[in-house]
């Protein structure tokens, strides 16, 4: 069984707010904060020293935390995306976006010169920058693991990882599936190689192309 030194996720965070909710799901499936809590592919599958960078809004923050406890992870700090475009919000209008970081067992970082924030332009709905995953490459050490990847309405890839159209229950016993492809735009921050590891296919954070893997939902 393959076991991830790094998991990357963004899930699909509902609102309580209908505007708010109606927005989310316009776009993808959403999740409650149980449903995301009970999900057993980051427990099963991280390592036993292993990191987690969890995307959450800013309304979501306290339900971050206890997803990433539910994981098994102890939360160390958060990552700004700082977005120079002034967004929507029900009492200041937004312009940042966190990522909640989080430790299992004692693994340190890669680096120690790099900063909890970044500032990068607001792309498509809930598609996150390159940025971000170059931050999460030179910081943490792979095997990569990411859940509830989204990318352009029109992708498609051919790379399976146990994120790709999650049912709102990850079922016991899903794993990622080694399929030995990987994304037909180019290279991919995760890469399903016919040894069932997923990891970077290049060393150099560069090489990356604007977005992570395709998983879009059904």
């Amino acid at each position: 069984m393959t076991e991830f030194r790094t998991v990357v996720a963004d899930p699909p965070w509902r609102y309580e707010n209908r505007a708010s909710r109606a927005a989310a799901e316009n776009h993808y499936e959403t999740m409650t904060t149980t449903e995301l809590c009970e999900l057993r592919v980051v427990r099963e599958h991280a390592a036993r020293d292993s990191h987690l960078y969890l995307w959450v809004t800013n309304s979501h923050l306290a339900d971050g935390l206890k997803v990433m406890s539910e994981w098994g992870f102890e939360y160390k700090t958060t990552i700004t995306w700082v977005k120079p475009q002034m967004g929507m919000g029900n009492y200041f209008r937004s312009g940042t976006e966190l990522v909640l970081f989080g430790v299992r067992g004692g693994l340190p970082t890669l680096r120690r010169d790099i900063r909890n924030h970044f500032t990068a332009p607001r792309r498509a709905h809930s598609q996150k920058p390159r940025e971000f995953l170059e931050l999460v490459v030179a910081s943490s050490p792979g095997p990569y693991l990411e859940l509830f990847s989204r990318c352009s309405e029109d992708a498609s890839c051919a790379a399976t990882t146990a994120s790709n159209a999650l049912p709102a229950v990850m079922p016991a016993g899903c794993a990622p599936t080694a399929t030995g492809t990987r994304c037909p735009c180019g290279p991919c921050l995760i890469t399903t190689t016919s040894t069932g590891s997923i990891s970077p296919p290049s060393e150099n954070p560069h090489d990356y192309p604007q977005h992570t893997k395709h998983a879009r939902r059904q």
